[in-house]
């Protein structure tokens, strides 16, 4: 077993999380805020094809909003997959000198 220097972490008052799950939590809380980037650039694309009263600008500018937003959420999740699925490759393959 490695010594991460833990418990001389735990008896100083710092939270003893390992620097993988320290790394994990920040991914998640990325992860999350881009969810919440993509639902107001989608309300926004939203409001603007409502509100586009007839102009042929406005309206191109609202499909692409939507177009963009669609786009980046589908970059997100698969970069998402790939990141994920190399993490687990790589944890799997060192797991034995951990």
């Amino acid at each position: 077993m490695v010594d991460l220097g833990l418990d001389y972490a735990n008896g100083i008052g710092l939270p003893v999380d390992d620097i993988r799950v320290i790394a994990a939590n920040v991914i998640r809380s990325v992860l999350g805020l881009t969810g919440i980037v993509f639902m107001l650039k989608l309300l926004q694309g939203g409001f603007l094809m409502m509100t586009h009263g007839g102009d042929q600008e406005s309206i191109d500018a609202a499909a692409s909003t939507l177009t963009n937003a669609v786009i980046g959420l589908i970059l997100v999740a698969s970069s998402s997959s790939v990141a994920r699925f190399v993490v687990d490759a790589i944890a799997n393959a060192t797991r034995s000198f951990l």
